[in-house]
């Protein structure tokens, strides 16, 4: 398996799981509904309608990992079930988020 630093510096997409603990090791690809859903540790909502416009357009024209944001994902239900709150994905949303995160980047070259 590759190390982390590979799978950053690499040219492939990458996703993350943003928890209340902070930033997980990257994985290469992009992922599919089952691992997002595995991630969030249950039903996947799409964050981007959420976000407003000031954060998307911030996000859009801000770079992590030298790429761009695909996609953001959280667990639709995470309040309903009263899961902790997420500092770290609060802070990239700008707005109260619970639960754990995924953040899916485009390829290097998208």
């Amino acid at each position: 398996m590759a190390e982390d630093s590979e799978i950053i510096l690499g040219d492939d997409p990458i996703w993350v799981r943003v928890t209340e603990f902070g930033i997980e090791n990257a994985k290469s690809g992009t992922p599919n509904l089952a691992q997002i859903q595995e991630a969030v540790d249950g039903y996947v909502q799409s964050v981007e309608r959420f976000l407003p416009h000031d954060m998307k357009m911030q996000l859009e024209d801000s770079r992590m990992y030298g790429r761009e944001i695909k996609a953001i994902y959280v667990n639709e239900e995470g309040a309903m079930r009263s899961m902790p709150y997420n500092p770290f994905a609060s802070a990239i949303c700008g707005f109260h988020v619970v639960g754990p995160m995924v953040i899916a980047f485009k390829s290097r070259w998208d």
